[in-house]
């Protein structure tokens, strides 16, 4: 039997994270360079384009892990499938124990950058 909670929650749990990224001061210059140079993505919930969407994707992916459920989280750029997968984001998820906001690799912002994801 699969351990599953409700989209609606699992989501909210997201924009919760979304956020509190948002006011955390020492990712302000990363949002400020990314809103000025058109790469930030929007505020609207499940939004999966530019760095909210990647952070979307990444909380959602270490709620996933740390709640042990088995919602689907899509991981819409194939640039981060494997990172979001692997081994090593899942350890260190777990070695942090919590949801980290710097959990991210700093090429997969270029990535999002210069591709317009």
């Amino acid at each position: 039997m699969k351990n599953l909670i409700e989209q609606e929650e699992l989501n909210a749990i997201v924009e919760e994270q979304i956020n509190a990224f948002l006011a955390d001061p020492s990712k302000h210059y990363l949002q400020d360079q990314a809103k000025t140079e058109g790469w930030l993505g929007s505020k609207i919930p499940r939004d999966h384009r530019g760095l909210l969407g990647y952070y979307r994707a990444s909380f959602g992916k270490q709620i996933k892990i740390l709640n042990k459920i088995d919602n689907i989280i899509p991981i819409y750029q194939t640039q981060f499938v494997d990172w979001f997968r692997s081994d090593f984001f899942k350890n260190e998820t777990l070695r942090n124990g919590f949801i980290s906001n710097n959990l991210t690799k700093k090429e997969h912002f270029e990535i999002i950058k210069s591709c317009k994801l």
